[in-house]
């Protein structure tokens, strides 16, 4: 396994060797795929076709076969003569898509010429999506350089070298937490707090009484949060103030979510509700789970998404109050919900992780690999991130269903998030690591 070190990041230039790679890359394909290799270099390859050697050689009486002299000169340990020298740019290009990463990297510091070919958005896309396979069609939009979108998800896979850093210590028990930008709302016994993550301080903290904040949400410049004695409760972030407390359950508000137009709170009664922003009143009561709701989430279609101790999913329209699918596999209640695009990402008490075709109502991935149940989710449509009372965090690629990293944490993780190149975890610390320091 080449290490970004040696290879992706810090590209030390073996001119023979990467010019080899690409003659080898060419004469394999000319002599496996003929008709192919015809169609991609044109008149470039019509020089060396057999006919057009044997013809050259009766000319010059030589008595030299076609293929097997001519590809060992280019082919050796000490090439004759470098075919890729002669390649026009397009040319270059389709032989790049064809490299390693580490190798492109090689070959973009062999000459000018090279470097324009081998740094082109079109290689690295392909390399891209041959390595990694594609991204979801808006994050693929939002792309502007294809090489750091390549380096970045190759130190994710590969990167060891990376420690995290402890960026904040919570120094109280926590039950809940959500980001907002650079912001971490936590809550917990008789307390809520506001963590300011780039200037690494408490932005601010507000005493509760005599409950627990078992869920929050942020809404504009309120925070919400849901307690254990099933009141929702509204706090203005600038000044603290109570803007407004509701009863909104019979037992624990275990599972917020800012949805569309409202905000959905879910309760140990087994219902959800439909919160107006601008008044605080409940518009839809929903009702179908036979246990607690302990997860919410929104789709891009508009989409309530609800799980619940009862080990089931359901699917909510917010404008008809109908149920529209329920999602059943898990062996234990589902405690955490995400979804991008059209796929649906559980986890759950059962420790497993399972991966929903929306529009199917079907499961077609389940993942495997912790030791402890699921508390977090967080997935951008390729990579799926998992906390777990395990003690550990596993990054999974939705495509194959493979875990290609974990990180061993030390705690219980209650929160996942990531954004570029940092990974940042949330238990009583919160714990950050950063990728792709080698660029």
């Amino acid at each position: 396994m080449h290490t970004p070190e040696s290879d992706m990041y810090r590209p030390k230039l073996i001119k023979g060797h990467a010019q080899h790679e690409l003659s080898r890359i060419f004469w394999l394909v000319l002599y496996s795929r003929p008709l192919s290799v015809l169609w991609v270099f044109g008149d470039l390859v019509a020089p060396w076709t057999p006919r057009r050697c044997r013809k050259k050689r009766q000319m010059q009486g030589e008595e030299r076969t076609s293929g097997e002299s001519m590809a060992s000169g280019f082919c050796g340990p000490n090439p004759s003569r470098e075919v890729s020298t002669e390649f026009p740019s397009n040319v270059l290009v389709r032989l790049f898509a064809k490299l390693p990463g580490h190798i492109i990297a090689r070959c973009a510091c062999v000459s000018k010429r090279w470097n324009e070919a081998a740094n082109g958005e079109v290689v690295w896309l392909q390399a891209f999506r041959r390595d990694f396979g594609p991204l979801p069609h808006s994050r693929a939009g939002n792309v502007v350089h294809w090489k750091k979108e390549y380096q970045l998800e190759y130190a994710w896979r590969y990167d060891t070298t990376v420690e995290p850093t402890i960026l904040l210590d919570v120094d109280e028990y926590a039950w809940c937490a959500l980001r907002r930008g650079n912001s971490v709302g936590v809550g917990g016994p008789q307390y809520f707090k506001i963590w300011d993550l780039e200037n690494q301080v408490v932005a601010c903290r507000c005493d509760v009484g005599n409950s627990d904040i078992c869920s929050i949400c942020f809404c504009g410049e309120l925070l919400l949060g849901g307690d254990d004695k099933g009141n929702l409760r509204g706090w203005d972030l600038g000044t603290l103030d109570l803007v407004f407390n509701e009863e909104a359950h019979e037992g624990t508000v275990q599972a917020m979510a800012n949805i569309g137009g409202f905000i959905v709170s879910g309760g140990g009664d087994g219902l959800i509700k439909l919160w107006d922003k601008t008044v605080w009143e409940c518009r839809r009561c929903l009702s179908g789970h036979e246990r607690s709701v302990s997860s919410l989430c929104g789709t891009s279609e508009g989409f309530v998404v609800s799980g619940s101790m009862d080990c089931t999913i359901r699917l909510w329209d917010p404008d008809s109050g109908m149920c529209s699918q329920v999602l059943q596999g898990h062996e234990g209640g589902v405690l955490c919900l995400a979804s991008f695009e059209g796929v649906l990402v559980s986890g759950s008490e059962d420790t497993t992780i399972r991966v929903w075709n929306i529009d199917q109502g079907e499961c077609f991935r389940i993942l495997n690999g912790h030791d402890a149940e699921v508390w977090a989710i967080s997935f951008d449509g390729k990579r799926i991130g998992s906390g777990s009372g395990d003690e550990t965090v596993k990054l999974w690629d939705v495509e194959d269903g493979v875990c290609y990293r974990t990180f061993e944490v030390g705690e219980w993780v209650r929160g996942v998030w990531w954004e570029g190149d940092l990974l940042a975890t949330f238990g009583s610390i919160v714990h950050v690591w950063k990728f792709g320091q080698g660029q």
